[in-house]
Parts: C-alpha cells; sequence; structure tokens
C-alpha cells in the first residue's frame, strides 16, 4: 500500500472499515486468495481464527525497531499442531474497500 493510501485523509475511514471486517468477509478473501493451504508443520488443513463476539480478532505487532509502529493482523491457527499464520489485516480492508474484490 503506498503512502498516500496511509495519508491521513484516508487514517479517518481506514480504521473503522478495518473493524467492521466480519467472519464471513475473511473466509472470502482467503478463499479468493487461496491463503489456507495444508499447514507446512503438519501437512493438515484445518484452520481457525479467533473470534471476538462474532467478529475476527485482530492483533497488532510492534515494530523491534520503533515501537510506535505497528501492524494490525488476522491470525489463523493449525487446530491439529497450533501452527500460526497471520494475514495482514491492510491486504484485507484494500481488497474490501480500496481496490474492490480481486481475486
Amino acid at each position: 500500500m503506498s503512502d498516500d493510501l496511509l495519508g491521513e485523509r484516508n487514517m479517518s475511514r481506514i480504521v473503522p472499515e478495518t473493524l467492521s471486517i466480519t467472519a464471513e468477509q475473511l473466509h472470502e478473501y482467503v478463499a479468493a486468495k487461496q491463503c489456507l493451504r495444508n499447514c507446512e508443520a503438519c501437512g493438515a488443513n484445518t484452520w481457525e481464527f479467533p473470534s471476538m463476539n462474532g467478529v475476527p480478532a485482530l492483533f497488532t505487532m510492534a515494530s523491534a525497531r520503533d515501537v510506535s509502529f505497528a501492524t494490525w493482523t488476522f491470525h489463523f491457527n493449525c487446530l491439529n499442531c497450533g501452527n500460526t499464520r497471520f494475514i495482514g489485516a491492510g491486504f484485507v480492508w484494500s481488497y474490501f474497500f480500496e481496490k474492490g474484490k480481486k481475486a
């Protein structure tokens, strides 16, 4: 995503739109992008994401170089071995709100 997209003008809509992403939308995104293939650790294909009140949990990961910089992610856990995959929330946001649905 470009710096222009993340400018102050757009932040007022990016945050609430990202927080509005539903479980159904997240499932649609990972299906369209084929993000959840078999687990590289155990070979199973049983993924689940944590949710809170029916919406996917959104996590932040701070940069070790500058803790004021953080990225938002959705994460998925392999139900067989516990392996974890992260998907950048900005990519999911862009798919639904910026570019339109593009597979």
